[in-house]
């Protein structure tokens, strides 16, 4: 199909879309194409894009791309107006947060102030903290990125690390997520980047949505953030416990036109990602006795001491089988024990955890492995465990000899890239 934009009109591009420009100038995200330049727009994502002069392209369609025009620019004034104030900053290792409620374009923003930065010669890294919406880094992790030439979507960022979260929401484990941005913008700042952009959740509103945002707030205290609404003062409630501090803010309007994804696409998007995450995988055994466990009791014990399984026999009346002894918890593998029990084993021994492994219901439970410098090496999913051997076995495309650490999710994805169900944390 050809077209013909006349100069100032807007384009809202929703993929899947191939494009060639045949003459003219045309922007996407703050970055000009011009005569001869490919775009492709992926399924499930979109981009504005606004002549700055006649334009002629050309544009394969494929499944569910659309384009629709408009005479009004699909970039909001503001965000051109902060993307200037963000370069005369003129700070290096600027920290900026941008926090939004679901739907309003906080990676879209993220895109345009990232590609205006690029184009000024600034160096840039993102941490994308969505872990429902990754776009850098699998699902189920903090990712870290470096752009190397301007983007149009954050998949097309230069992986350099992440943090195993272990699930596709913060809810229950705020506490991984504030540790991996942590940990994320100090690695990033050895980079020495000039500007941090930090891509949030949309939570944003409850108990849990204001606990998240202004924890995170205060764990990263950013040299600005940005607060994108629908409403102006949507976000009051983020706002006003810092009000009185030199905390630096921004608000500026969401997108215009966006393209919401549904919880079924989202699901779509995320296998695609596990697919890949788990290509060319293959069974790997793993010593338990070489392995640093993070997020799971299994592992972190030792053979219990004689007094302990005497003690353990007589409570309960039986023999326990296999089972770890820590100073906090005692590990039953396959065994069923009664509530009774369980407090009789805490109250007797001074056990905080009494924990009871069902090998049948962990299987498929997603695990990252990290190296020993702490840095991401991709993910896998647990197949068994074998108490006696201290072996574990996963699914997995990583090489074994690189990994230290193995770290237990609380989701279930199979090894087609299934998401099959959840358990609680720390049930391994």
């Amino acid at each position: 199909m050809l077209l013909s934009i006349p100069k100032n009109k807007s384009l809202y591009l929703a993929g899947e879309l191939k494009i060639r420009v045949l003459d003219g100038d045309l922007e996407i995200f703050g970055t000009l194409y011009k005569k001869g330049d490919e775009i492709v727009i992926p399924r499930y994502r979109s981009a504005p894009a606004k002549a700055l002069s006649v334009v002629g392209l050309e544009i394969k369609f494929g499944e569910e791309g659309h384009i629709s025009e408009h005479d009004f620019d699909l970039i909001p004034q503001e965000w051109r107006i902060l993307a200037e104030n963000i370069l005369n900053m003129n700070k290096k290792q600027q920290v900026i947060m941008v926090i939004g409620n679901v739907d309003v374009g906080k990676t879209g923003l993220i895109t345009f102030l990232t590609n205006k930065a690029i184009n000024a010669g600034k160096k840039v890294l993102i941490i994308d903290a969505d872990t429902g919406q990754s776009d850098i880094g699998p699902p189920t992790t903090i990712g870290l990125g470096i752009p190397e030439h301007p983007i149009i979507h954050l998949s097309q960022v230069r992986f350099l690390d992440a943090f195993f979260v272990g699930a596709t929401t913060p809810a229950g484990i705020f506490n991984r997520s504030i540790a991996g941005i942590i940990k994320l913008i100090n690695f990033a700042k050895k980079e020495d980047p000039d500007i941090i952009f930090i891509d949030t959740t949309g939570w944003v509103e409850d108990r849990g949505g204001r606990e998240l945002k202004i924890s995170k707030i205060h764990a990263v205290w950013p040299d600005l953030i940005v607060l994108i609404e629908k409403e102006i003062g949507e976000l009051n409630h983020i706002y006003k416990p810092f009000q009185n501090t030199d905390l630096e803010f921004v608000r500026v309007p969401a997108a215009p036109i966006l393209r919401s994804r549904t919880r079924a696409e989202r699901r779509k998007i995320r296998k695609s990602i596990y697919e890949k995450e788990f290509k060319d995988g293959k069974e790997v055994v793993l010593e338990l006795e070489k392995l640093g466990v993070t997020y799971g009791f299994f592992g972190t014990g030792s053979k219990p001491k004689e007094e302990t399984v005497n003690a353990v026999k007589f409570i309960i009346g039986r023999d326990p089988g296999y089972f770890e002894e820590s100073e906090d918890a005692l590990i039953f593998v396959d065994n069923s024990l009664s509530p009774k029990e369980i407090e009789s084993l805490k109250r007797y021994l001074g056990k905080r955890e009494i924990v009871i492994i069902n090998r049948d219901e962990i299987k498929y439970l997603l695990v990252a492995f990290e190296d020993k410098n702490e840095h991401f090496l991709g993910l896998g999913t647990l197949l068994d465990l074998d108490p006696i051997e201290r072996k574990i076995e996963v699914f997995t495309n990583v090489d074994p000899s690189k990994i230290a650490t193995i770290s237990f999710g609380y989701l279930k994805v199979n090894p087609l890239g299934e998401e099959i169900g959840w358990l609680t944390p720390w049930v391994l």
